[in-house]
């Protein structure tokens, strides 16, 4: 065993969410420093490469730590002969409920009511934001690390699986700090029209915090299947986008949103699956 092999056997976790970090807030300080827009190629360039930092965090470390049987491994954690249509229709569906009954209530709370809500009118629209996230907003380039290589290990180092989901979703949530500060990014947007950042960032980690519960539940309840967590992931960012396509004033959604996230997220964390 080389001394590479032997010193990430000894700390992987350590130091997968720092080559994490390392490759995303080096691009992202990139497109920050040279004031790059994600809109213009050059831009859109490198952030998709930067939000790949965490699945090639744990691609090298995974052939690092085992070779290409590792990888082989990993890689086939992405079967969608063993993800299971059940499953399947659980990560689609569960994102777009929460939103759903979050701009219900928000209706219910004198937020006006959605502009576009014929279905002809925002259903491409939907899906096609759908295939972009799933291939360069997210779930491709975080899940391999985040659920492929670090829950597991986190699993297995905790036997409380509460504190590692939420160690992981503090994590991954801070991960996201500096795309505040990226040209053309919907955070970076949200802040030039008002929106203050030491509010924002928390709130965000915190909802974060409560999906990574929800990933932990998908995950065991699955046998790791990461298929299953790319497309949560991905229906959790196509949902986030969901008001905007139908023409709702945010208002008070997201915090909504995130609410009940958390309220999800307690539910599941109380199945037996969950604590096993």
């Amino acid at each position: 065993m080389s001394k590479t092999t032997t010193f990430v056997n000894q700390y992987p976790l350590v130091i997968f969410f720092c080559l994490a970090y390392a490759i995303t807030w080096v691009l992202w300080g990139m497109l920050i420093a040279l004031s790059l827009d994600i809109k213009n190629p050059r831009g859109g360039f490198l952030n998709a490469l930067a939000i790949f930092g965490p699945s090639l965090a744990g691609i090298i470390l995974t052939f690092v730590l085992n070779g290409r049987q590792g990888l082989f491994d990993l890689f086939a954690r992405l079967s969608p002969v063993h993800a299971g249509l059940r499953w399947v229709g659980i990560s689609l569906l569960v994102p777009f409920l929460i939103i759903i009954v979050a701009l219900l209530i928000g209706m219910g709370m004198g937020s006006p009511i959605p502009a576009k809500l014929t279905v002809s009118i925002w259903l491409l629209p939907l899906l096609l934001e759908a295939i972009r996230i799933f291939f360069a907003g997210g779930p491709l380039g975080e899940e391999i690390g985040w659920r492929g290589f670090a829950l597991p290990r986190l699993l297995q180092s905790h036997k409380d699986t509460m504190k590692a989901s939420l160690k992981l979703g503090l994590v991954w949530g801070i991960w996201h700090a500096p795309i505040y500060a990226v040209a053309g990014t919907g955070q970076n947007e949200i802040l030039k029209s008002g929106g203050s950042f030491l509010i924002l960032f928390p709130a965000f980690v915190i909802w974060v915090m409560g999906l990574a519960v929800i990933f932990t539940w998908l995950y065991k309840s699955t046998s790791g299947n990461l298929l299953i967590a790319i497309l949560f992931h991905t229906a959790v960012n196509t949902a986030a986008f969901f008001p905007s396509v139908i023409g709702s004033q945010f208002g008070m959604v997201p915090l909504l949103n995130a609410g009940l996230t958390w309220v999800v997220a307690l539910i599941v964390s109380r199945t037996k699956v969950f604590r096993e």
